[in-house]
């Protein structure tokens, strides 16, 4: 079953959404997509509820996203987190059940 790995950034921290969308999430996929990471989506979240962006990873299992989680990438991926928000992300995930 696909794996679903979900992040979001506070609405209270500093947000460089530029930096995010055309350096970070590239990278996240250049570094990852050998080891499962297929495609995500980001999207701008109404900071009412407590979150201003959020990336949808879509991996080929959830076991995928663990082991990218365990690499080098991730400490140099986490490393550029402070280029492009002041607070550190909440990272969700789980498999997919269903779809329509």
């Amino acid at each position: 079953m696909p794996g679903i790995a979900t992040i979001f950034y506070p609405a209270n921290a500093r947000f460089n959404l530029d930096h995010y969308i055309n350096k970070h999430m590239p990278m996240v996929l250049k570094k990852w997509s050998s080891v499962g990471l297929s495609r995500y989506i980001i999207t701008e979240m109404d900071p009412a509820g407590g979150y201003s962006i959020q990336a949808i990873l879509f991996w080929d299992d959830i076991e995928s996203f663990r082991k990218a989680l365990k690499t080098v990438s991730a400490e140099e991926l986490m490393a550029d987190v402070p280029n492009f928000s002041s607070e550190g992300p909440v990272i969700m995930f789980g498999t997919q059940v269903g779809s329509s």
